[in-house]
């Protein structure tokens, strides 16, 4: 399915059942590191960052790096967060 025709039915899935869907961009999500937001390396499926050592599967990486910009976009709309407990990944 394309990403377009996805992302829309998701969309109108979501509204249906009342859940409000925030649109995050990825950009960049893969080369900054979760943990220190410093820049770090890609090698194949590893993301290694140079300046607090962690190492985690890039995809992991990526994805904790958009969970971080949806809870911002919610928090700066003023609705009340709790943090996800999350996993260590491979570091």
């Amino acid at each position: 399915m394309p990403y377009y025709k996805l992302s829309q039915f998701i969309e109108y899935k979501a509204k249906w059942l009342g859940i409000k869907v925030i649109k995050v961009s990825e950009r960049n999500t893969s080369r900054t590191c979760h943990k220190c937001g410093h820049k770090g390396i890609r090698v194949g499926s590893l993301f290694k960052c140079p300046h607090c050592g962690y190492k985690s599967h890039a995809d992991y990486n990526g994805a904790m790096n958009i969970l971080k910009r949806a809870v911002g976009l919610v928090s700066t709309a003023g609705a009340a967060l709790t943090q996800p407990e999350l996993c260590q990944g491979l570091g």
